[in-house]
């Protein structure tokens, strides 16, 4: 079975023989592009999607429009919303509004008075919104062909009811003639609403794609950005070191990309530096600690939370226990037999202190020592960079900031 790649998608959806999204005959269907938290589904959209289909449409002239559904209140403010834009969209009347529109809400218009703006532009893009004609040239190129992307579908504001948001979208296509798409993570609704959303999406979804791409599409999928160019000669590196850690999150890997950046502005980048930078910014990003070391004997004692003294054998037992696991064994396994046996070895009853403090112990920290053995046992995220650097590295990743001493 040949797996759906990013650009077999892409090429379905805007650059094949008849592509779906420009076929008339799928004009008044909704089509809903799901995918999980992070998968990069509006990196991919906006990227690979909404340019060329922009200027195909246009070259038709239909209207495309994008709307960010996140902390839109109502109905009524997202219908003047695909409104305004289609109007400034049609009309090439770009202006500052429409992002404007897009970050405020349309409502925000009504609180400018036309005597406190004095840029002629400006004035003409609040009239055109006001301009009957022009509004209905907007729906006219909607009618028949245009597209709406509404997007961040399940971080709509609470006070929109999911029913009538749905009734909303299938009276627009059935009665426009236009195709919405929505960009959605469905794992995000709960209670009431997931069972609305299963419900409801039955009747309303015309066409369901899933969107899952590999760490791999993902990764060069971003690291093409030119403000990356600098990045070339060390991305296969990068991926590397991302794909050890199972991470599937674009923004993640955007982040890591700009620390690795900005590092190479200031100082040089080897593998060993390459290999802690990312997995300490990985890490941060997730479990919000960095690990600190010291040396205590001449050996290196990784540190990452005050607690009783028993945690430096913990630290050792984690050590002398790695070598003996395979290396597929998931992480929270290797903690709970680490737990049962420093309790068994010890001979511990129930009602001993240091038993029920050490339970507290492994209750209250499991994430974090999770993370302890994943990173600087299973991966070695210190490796061979020396001790200086890894506090370096550690520094500019918690605090953000990085200057050259």
């Amino acid at each position: 079975m040949c797996r759906i790649t990013s650009q077999i998608l892409k090429s379905y959806l805007i650059e094949g023989k008849n592509p779906f999204l420009l076929n008339k005959d799928n004009n008044g269907k909704t089509i809903m592009l799901s995918g999980t938290w992070g998968s990069g589904k509006t990196y991919f959209w906006q990227e690979e999607i909404e340019l060329s289909l922009t200027k195909k449409l246009t070259s038709i002239n239909k209207s495309y429009v994008y709307i960010s559904m996140y902390g839109k209140n109502n109905i009524r403010e997202l219908r003047q919303e695909i409104l305004f834009k289609s109007s400034e969209n049609i009309t090439k009347e770009k202006t500052s509004f429409s992002n404007a529109i897009s970050a405020f809400g349309i409502d925000a218009l009504s609180t400018i008075s036309f005597d406190d703006i004095d840029t002629p532009l400006a004035v003409e893009a609040v009239k055109t919104l006001f301009n009957n004609r022009k509004i209905q040239n907007g729906i006219d190129n909607i009618s028949n062909g245009g597209i709406i992307c509404l997007d961040d579908f399940e971080r709509k504001s609470k006070s929109i009811d999911l029913n009538d948001l749905f009734g909303f979208i299938s009276i627009l296509v059935l009665e426009m003639q236009c195709k919405v798409v929505i960009i959605v993570n469905s794992e995000n609704f709960i209670g009431i609403e997931k069972d609305i959303f299963k419900r409801v999406k039955e009747k309303t979804i015309n066409k369901f794609i899933e969107f899952r791409p590999t760490i791999e599409e993902l990764f060069y999928s971003i690291i093409k950005n030119k403000r990356y160019t600098t990045l070339d000669s060390y991305k296969d590196d990068i991926f590397q070191i991302i794909k050890s850690t199972e991470e599937l999150n674009a923004r993640i890997y955007t982040q890591v990309l700009d620390n690795c950046l900005e590092w190479h502005s200031i100082y040089t980048l080897n593998k060993d530096t390459l290999k802690t930078l990312v997995l300490s910014t990985i890490n941060f990003i997730q479990n919000h600690f960095t690990f600190d070391i010291k040396l205590v004997d001449n050996n290196i004692r990784y540190s990452i939370i005050d607690t009783f003294i028993e945690y430096k054998e913990i630290s050792l037992y984690i050590k002398k226990y790695f070598p003996e696991q395979q290396a597929s064994i998931h992480k929270s396994k290797v903690i709970a037999d680490m737990h049962n046996e420093l309790n068994t070895q010890k001979g511990l009853s129930q009602t001993d202190d240091y038993y029920q403090r050490l339970n507290i112990f492994f209750e209250n920290n499991k994430k974090i020592l999770e993370s302890f053995y994943f990173y600087v046992y299973k991966l070695d995220i210190k490796g061979h960079t020396d001790n200086e650097k890894f506090k370096a590295i550690n520094n500019f990743v918690k605090t953000g900031i990085l200057y050259k001493e």
